[in-house]
């Protein structure tokens, strides 16, 4: 009898600690990871894994809940974080607090993360809330192992503001200083007579505008 009290124990014990754990690296809204999660898994894989890091705001978000409560804000978050941790070439996907979520994923191509980028604000445009469309601007960088981790998110945050300012619903690629110090190392063809970028930002809009 002791001893399937003591087993029963342990078990409420085990099953408690997995509960903490959860909560510690969990958001507990979405049920995605939280910023603590996300930035410790981002720190473990770079830079042996290269790829892009996406920073995502939900566009107008402030008025959401203004216009329909905090529950109805809520909502958005849920179903936001949902079209983000889906898609398959997201391999990490976190919220970092308030509207903005993270995301890392393995492709190194420009033109496939544009690619991706662009689906991500077309699936989110079909959300509606009380018969708003909802959209999300974007900032991505190269994670290529030539920036570190706080660069690259500084870098991602910089071009998230950017595609704000552009209009939203719509992602902007960042050129870092350390991309633009790669392409001077690199020797121009020879018909080339200006001189590489000095640090940019590229800004594309989705095929879906917000109404």
């Amino acid at each position: 009898m002791l001893n399937i009290l003591f087993r029963r124990l342990r078990l409420r014990d085990f099953t408690l600690r997995r509960e903490l754990e959860a909560l510690a690296f969990q958001d507990a809204l979405t049920g995605i990871d939280n910023r603590r999660s996300l930035l410790e898994k981002l720190q473990a894989w770079y830079p042996a894994q290269m790829g892009h890091f996406l920073m995502v705001d939900i566009d107008d978000f402030k008025s959401v809940n203004d216009d329909f409560g905090h529950d109805v804000g809520d909502q958005v978050l849920q179903e936001v974080a949902t079209v983000l941790s889906r898609h398959p070439d997201i391999s990490l996907c976190g919220r970092l607090g308030g509207e903005e979520f993270g995301l890392f994923t393995r492709l190194i191509d420009h033109g496939q993360v544009h690619a991706l980028a662009g689906q991500l604000i077309r699936q989110v445009n079909q959300c509606r809330i009380q018969q708003r469309q909802l959209s999300i601007s974007v900032g991505i960088v190269s994670m290529d192992g030539r920036i570190g981790l706080s660069a690259a998110l500084r870098e991602a945050d910089r071009a998230l503001y950017q595609a704000k300012r552009h209009g939203k619903n719509r992602h902007v690629f960042a050129m870092t200083p350390e991309y633009a110090l790669a392409q001077v190392a690199t020797p121009p063809r020879p018909e080339a007579k200006k001189k590489p970028p000095q640090g940019g930002l590229s800004v594309s809009r989705s095929d879906s505008q917000a109404s």
